[in-house]
């Protein structure tokens, strides 16, 4: 506008202000440069609608020039900066603002609408899940509670209770039910447990058993001098029976370590022989069968008891082996079957069942039988002596090996026993 009006003059000071798209217009004001009291000024693009773009310059000014000098075609008079919409300069920068404020909170607003909308669905899935899944635990926790109880119950209606027994070394055996696979290694053992019912029950006896009951193709486990403990194990046992004279504790306490109950049997008395039969009753579920064959041992012992009550004494020496020269006294059942039949036993008041003694011993005792397991073998020495009879006044007499065990089956070895005291008993 300066170069239309020809006032050259007032575009001299601003010749360093850029040209931006089109033609620029400064007027001049009296310091120079009239464009803004801060220096500024606002570059102008000529528009036929008389419009004005306003950006800031370069141009250096007075302090003392304002907005109020800059002018548009056809408004010389006001002084006054319009923006397309015809507004003031002011008016339309803070529209703007608040506009641009209003549009950055409408997203911002948007935005956290949006996010607290994600936040909600969400928490709406994670309680979607949870209770789902608390209702599955519960749903499950349910189940397992009414199956364990009647698995409970059906264990409790099926499964017969623990037995518990003491052996005769004091030890408590203790099964969770009646054994199945049972190792006898004592033939005294083997019977009583037939007597008891548990015969059945039977998976190995030892080599000596030879109760007529057994069958034919039993297994056999070697028991003497010590019980081969693979060869058991072999058998799958669930309880293992050892005779007590015969075996160390250290195998006992390795069967145990091994997880194989054990029960150590050792009757020396007849009342021991009938406990030990009502024991093995209860390890075999069969109470009923042991308590008959105990009443049956009980009758028999008695009735013969009975008969020899009155009859005359007769003196005897118990010899159980040659070499060393052994005996027994009425600590083992041998020397109560003695006294059953109206018998002395010479060493009878021993301080132990059995003991060592000489030949001397057994003289000075003045027996009137030497009753004897191996007539052969035993009966030599005596004679090379010269004490038997008709040399000398001791008579020498075999007596059942039966007598050795401790089972049901010394009822009978019992009878034999003093029919033969009897044909050398005093009239």
């Amino acid at each position: 506008r300066a170069r239309r009006d020809g006032d050259r003059s007032a575009v001299a000071p601003c010749a360093s202000s850029r040209r931006v798209r089109g033609r620029l217009a400064h007027r001049a004001g009296a310091d120079g440069c009239h464009l803004g009291a801060a220096g500024g000024a606002f570059r102008h693009r000529w528009q036929s609608h008389r419009r004005i773009r306003g950006a800031r310059s370069q141009c250096g000014g007075s302090a003392g020039a304002g907005l109020g000098s800059v002018r548009t075609p056809g408004q010389r008079d006001r002084p006054s900066l319009r923006d397309r919409l015809g507004l003031q300069h002011a008016a339309a920068h803070a529209l703007r603002r608040r506009a641009l404020r209003h549009g950055r909170l409408s997203r911002r607003v948007a935005g956290a609408d949006a996010g607290e909308g994600r936040v909600v669905r969400r928490a709406a899935r994670s309680v979607a899940r949870a209770v789902a899944r608390a209702t599955t635990a519960a749903i499950v926790t349910l189940a397992a509670v009414v199956t364990t109880a009647a698995i409970t119950a059906t264990a409790a209606r099926a499964t017969p209770a623990a037995l518990s027994v003491t052996d005769d070394w004091g030890r408590v055996v203790q099964l969770p039910r009646p054994p199945v696979r049972i190792v006898s290694l004592a033939p005294h053992a083997t019977e009583l447990l037939i007597a008891a019912g548990a015969g059945r029950r039977l998976a190995a006896v030892d080599a000596d058993s030879d109760d007529p009951a057994l069958p034919a193709a039993i297994a056999r486990v070697v028991a003497y001098p010590a019980p081969q403990v693979e060869r058991v194990l072999a058998q799958r046992p669930d309880l293992v029976v050892l005779w007590g004279a015969a075996v160390r504790r250290e195998l006992v306490e390795r069967f145990t370590r091994l997880g194989v109950p054990v029960f150590v049997s050792d009757p020396r008395t007849h009342a021991g022989i009938v406990d030990t039969l009502q024991r093995f009753g209860v390890l075999a579920g069969d109470p009923a069968a042991a308590r008959q064959a105990a009443g049956h041992l009980r009758s028999g012992l008695d009735a013969i008891a009975a008969r020899h009550a009155t009859r005359a004494p007769v003196r005897v020496f118990v010899q159980v082996w040659n070499r060393p020269l052994m005996t027994l006294s009425d600590r083992d059942a041998i020397g109560e079957a003695l006294a059953l039949c109206g018998a002395v036993n010479v060493f009878g008041q021993a301080d132990r069942a059995a003991r060592l003694v000489g030949p001397e011993a057994v003289i000075a005792a003045a027996p009137a039988l030497i009753l004897a397991f191996e007539p052969a073998v035993d009966e030599q020495p005596w004679r090379d002596l010269g004490v038997l009879a008709p040399r000398g006044p001791i008579v020498f007499e075999r007596i059942p090996r039966a007598l050795q065990r401790a089972s049901h089956r010394i009822v009978d070895a019992v009878a034999t026993l003093c029919a033969t005291i009897d044909r050398h008993r005093p009239v």
